[in-house]
């Protein structure tokens, strides 16, 4: 049986209320506890009409196959999610249908089923439904009490629909007037006794390891040969399939999670729950910087030993989620600030943890405060019902296209009203268990005050004082009152257990580490040079990096490399964030990413650099006690500074432009990719990036908190295009990047004497181009996801295409060198049949380009295929067919180049070449045309024929590819790009 995981493309609008607020687009997206969706099971697939026909065998038997049965639906509640927004954009939830019988006795394929994955803690609740079979079962019940048997056989007449028949092809209905078909009562897959019982009611509070069916596909129709009889001895029909079952469900999550943060805007939730859990929650100096719940799990069990937490007679539990619920503000019952859609956020929270900022005035006054607000809101639940929508609001409105045709004759059940559903019972908001977190507790001025909130707790827990809701019957058992600060604190103790534990692994490598080859072996040298002699160690391995090509560089030498920048990184820092240390530090960690890939390191070193971020920032502290309202949030947000500059240079006229396809299926870009073969522009595909939805990436504060203040170090190809002589490559800051080459700020003084020459042209380009930088900073790796097309089994290159050519040259060297190892010991060499390596990337190549308008890729080919997606800014792209014939496209070949030029493959970027290396390199894979010059000039058309003969006259596509559009570039074609406007790009390789 074959599942698949259900995703979907488009969001869906809810009802509006006044308790229940229709989010707007940003919480839409990012949050949702409740939804409403439409649940289609596969219809069946029909049975053959088909009979055996052989020679000799005029007439021979039936032999049509029965219809495949239809997909089912199945819903699992798993750990890990906490939001329903993925249901809801969908809608609509739809298995495949059975496919149709065939002749010789062929049955029809199965449907693919579809499970719908929930957070633990949803329930499930059926509000409509329309089931075929059982709307026949009922049509055929009336008719029997409509007349008797005996009347309707000496009419001739049966109580039988034709229209559930498949007839003979080629035959007209009109040669079935006097056929009497057999009964055909209607018939169920047997996995549809494992359905629940309608209506449904699930509530689903635990991991399920199992799925749970929810709507069982159709039976698929019978074929032919299951209708043979006396009466038809060769019969001329089949029977359909039977159609598919339609439920319409609600979902809503009962538990939000264990521990709810209930707060006022910047009182510190954010930060907490940032420095307790994993989560990278948004964090800033003003109001509503949360504008949608966020979770995280807390995690209270090391797996070192026994759990962190036990509880006499239960499971001990290894993990809690904690969620951060947007800051309520004054009068929040009445709609103001972020609404009452989010005060029906801490109904759902099991634990409530009122998080109070001790620097911003009485703490015992905001907790009474944010009660009072809660108390308001539960009066309101009290006056207006949980389900007050009208029943018109819960009438199903079906949509245009794909559904099954419904009989109103025989309406299976009734809708059920908003009224009718199981209702969802949640404890009282002032029952529930609670305590407080006071923030921000390590200022002078606060100590007095968090003194004072302890005893008034300590009051309300002895009855002393009121409930702060003003409840008698509020909870008052054992409520804490807890100091933090979790900006210092925490992330300093996550900072020495990264420490302890990257230490420890380079003091006791594995016996299989490569570090241990550098010395014959001996672990006592490894270290006393590690440790003693460090930079030396870091020299020596340096010069071995700087020796060889990357990829000919033995992987020893790399790890030692790498171990010897940590353990300098790591010696003797002190926390203070204008420490003189900080950059060289960053420095170090970075360029063993960058130049190394860090092996069997690159995790302590991401862990590393994500610790000494946290542990190092700045505090950040209120100077106004008032608080800041939402308008001046909106305008903070339109003075913020851009990340790349507006400048833009026109856009070519297309004569051959690229097809484009909105949001194609797998199934459409799977054919494309395998039999068409030509490029293809792809829009509205990832609208659900973080990158595109939310547009962080537009903003230069967002890229500078991401790059450690613009402190982490970039390879950046200086040049307009690599072909050129004076291009190069070197190792800089990321801040300074953008400063020189994206905006082209003028260099201040306190820049390095290094880049004097640079200075010379100021005009001079800089770019970013085909490096991981994702993988070398893991927080913008969230901002994007890998497009589902990527793991589409890639097709070989075309025989006789350059690529193909070039990977079968490779094989057969391959194949020499082994052949020689194999005959030295006595063994035949086999040779496999196919021309191509048979080693692929499991995983795509993720590169990121980011560079300024006019920067340009010559014409060339990549040995993947491609999907390259804009995220900010405009490219033109031109595009030929890698069977273009050399004559033409004119490619390189063999060409020597000194460390100066192309220093990053035989070392660092900036390594200090003396110029008189020369090697050489194969460059077949770029063509000799310049085409930037060819745009520029094309009046020069007959000079540009002398140099480049037969190129104009080749064929070609073009395509302008904007922000949020996809180009997918099949494997060898030939392709040439210049910048429009100044943009990112992400390109996925397979």
């Amino acid at each position: 049986m074959r599942i698949s995981v259900l995703s979907f493309p488009a969001a869906a609008d809810e009802p509006p209320s006044h308790l229940n607020p229709s989010p707007e687009d940003y919480s839409r997206f990012i949050f949702q506890d409740r939804c409403r969706s439409t649940i289609y099971a596969g219809a069946g697939g029909h049975g053959c009409v088909s009979f055996q026909r052989e020679k000799y065998i005029p007439d021979g038997p039936p032999n049509g196959g029965d219809g495949g049965s239809g997909g089912g639906v199945y819903i699992q509640a798993i750990e890990g999610m906490t939001s329903l927004h993925k249901l809801a954009r969908g809608g609509i939830v739809k298995a495949t249908r059975g496919k149709n019988g065939q002749g010789k006795s062929k049955g029809g394929k199965r449907g693919e089923d579809v499970l719908i994955q929930v957070p633990v803690g949803t329930v499930v609740r059926e509000v409509d439904r329309h089931d075929p079979v059982a709307a026949e079962k009922r049509r055929q019940k009336l008719m029997k009490k409509a007349s008797n048997d005996e009347e309707l056989e000496e009419l001739g007449i049966t109580p039988i629909r034709h229209d559930r028949w498949v007839l003979y092809p080629g035959a007209n209905p009109s040669d079935f007037l006097m056929t009497v078909f057999p009964k055909n009562p209607p018939r169920r897959q047997s996995i549809a006794a494992l359905e629940p019982e309608a209506p449904i009611y699930l509530d689903l509070s635990r991991h399920m390891d199992k799925p749970i069916l929810l709507a069982a596909g159709g039976a698929g129709g019978l074929g032919n040969p299951h209708w043979v009889s006396r009466d038809h001895p060769r019969p001329r029909f089949a029977s359909r399939g039977e159609g598919a079952k339609r439920l319409e469900l609600e979902f809503e999550l009962k538990l939000l999670a264990d521990v709810g943060l209930v707060g006022k805007p910047n009182a510190g939730k954010s930060t907490l729950l940032r420095s307790l859990t994993n989560s990278r929650t948004r964090i800033g100096n003003w109001a509503f910087t949360t504008l949608e719940p966020n979770i995280g799990t807390v995690v209270i069990d090391n797996d070192k030993g026994r759990p962190l937490v036990e509880l006499e007679g239960k499971v001990p539990r290894k993990r809690f989620t904690m969620a951060d619920i947007p800051g309520l503000i004054k009068d929040a019952h009445l709609d103001r600030g972020l609404g009452l859609g989010f005060l029906r956020h801490i109904e759902r929270a099991g634990i409530l943890a009122f998080v109070v900022d001790l620097s911003a005035g009485d703490p015992i006054e905001e907790l009474q405060e944010l009660w009072n607000e809660l108390g308001k809101y539960e009066e309101l639940r009290e006056m207006e019902p949980a389900h007050g929508e009208s029943e018109d609001d819960l009438t199903w409105n079906p949509p245009r296209h794909g559904l099954p045709e419904l009989q109103t004759e025989y309406k299976t059940e009734p809708a059920q009203s908003k009224d009718s559903l199981p209702e969802l019972l949640l404890p009282a908001i002032h029952t529930k268990p609670w305590f407080v977190v006071a923030t921000k507790c390590d200022l002078p001025e606060t100590q007095e005050r968090f003194r004072t909130l302890q005893d008034y707790l300590r009051g309300v827990e002895q009855g002393k004082h009121e409930h702060p809701g003003g409840y008698e019957s509020g909870w008052r058992e054992k409520i804490f009152a807890i100091p933090v600060s979790a900006m210092r604190g925490e992330n300093m103790m996550v900072l020495q257990n990264v420490l302890a534990a990257t230490l420890s692994a380079i003091v006791n490598p594995a016996s299989d580490d490569p570090i241990i080859q550098c010395f014959d072996k001996d672990l006592d040298i490894l270290r006393d040079n590690i440790f003693n002699n460090t930079d030396e160690t870091l020299q020596l391995s340096d010069a071995h990096l700087r020796v060889f090509p990357f990829k000919n560089v033995e992987t020893c030498w790399r790890r030692l490399y790498t171990d010897s920048s940590i353990l300098k990184a790591c010696d003797g820092p002190r926390v203070d964030p204008s420490a003189a240390w900080l950059s060289p530090v960053i420095h170090l960690l970075d360029k063993a990413l960058i130049m190394t890939g860090a092996p069997l390191r690159e995790d302590a070193v991401e862990s590393l650099l994500s610790a000494l971020q946290e542990a190092t920032k700045p505090r950040v502290l209120d100077t106004d006690d008032e608080q800041p309202d939402y308008s001046s949030r909106a305008s903070k947000r339109r003075k913020l500074s851009p990340f790349l500059p507006p400048d833009a240079v026109p856009a070519p006229t297309l004569t051959h432009p690229i097809t484009r396809v909105s949001d194609p299926g797998f199934d459409y870009m799977e054919d494309h990719i395998q039999d068409v073969r030509t490029p293809l522009v792809i829009t509205d595909a990832v609208e659900h990036w973080p990158a595109m939805s939310t547009r962080p990436w537009v903003s230069r504060d967002y890229w500078l908190d991401r790059t450690f203040g613009g402190c982490r170090l970039v390879p950046v190809e200086i040049g307009r295009s690599y072909t050129d002589e004076e291009w190069g490559q070197r190792i800089m800051e990321f801040k300074k990047f953008i400063e020189k080459y994206i905006w082209r700020e003028p260099s201040p003084s306190n820049w390095q004497d290094q880049d004097q020459d640079d200075d010379r042209d100021p005009d001079q380009t800089g770019y970013l181009a085909q490096h991981d930088l994702l993988g070398q900073i893991p927080a913008l790796r969230n901002d994007i996801a890998i497009p589902d097309f990527c793991y589409i089994t890639p097709p070989a290159p075309d025989p006789g295409t350059p690529v193909y050519l070039k990977k079968r040259q490779e094989r057969e060297s391959e194949r020499q060198k082994n052949m020689g190892s194999h005959q030295a010991h006595g063994e035949a060499d086999v040779e496999g049949g196919s021309p191509l390596p048979p080693c692929e990337p499991r995983d795509p190549i993720i590169n990121t380009w980011i560079g300024p308008s006019w920067t340009i890729s010559p014409l060339h080919h990549d040995p993947y295929h491609n999907i390259l997606v804009q995220v900010t800014g405009s490219k033109y792209i031109r595009l030929y067919s890698p069977h273009t014939p050399a004559s033409q496209i004119h490619p390189r070949g063999m060409e020597p180049v000194t460390s100066e030029r192309r220093g990053s493959n035989s070392g660092p970027p900036d390594s200090d070449g003396d110029g008189s290396t020369t090697r050489m390199i194969d460059m077949s894979n770029t063509s000799q045309v310049d085409l930037a010059s060819i745009e520029l000039s094309p009046a020069e058309s007959e000079q540009w024929e002398a140099m480049w003969p037969g190129f104009q006259q080749a064929e070609y596509v073009e395509t302008v590819l904007k922000e949020g559009e996809s180009l997918y570039i099949p494997v060898g074609w030939w392709h040439y790009v210049r910048g429009l406007k100044a943009g990112i790009s992400v390109s996925f390789w397979w």
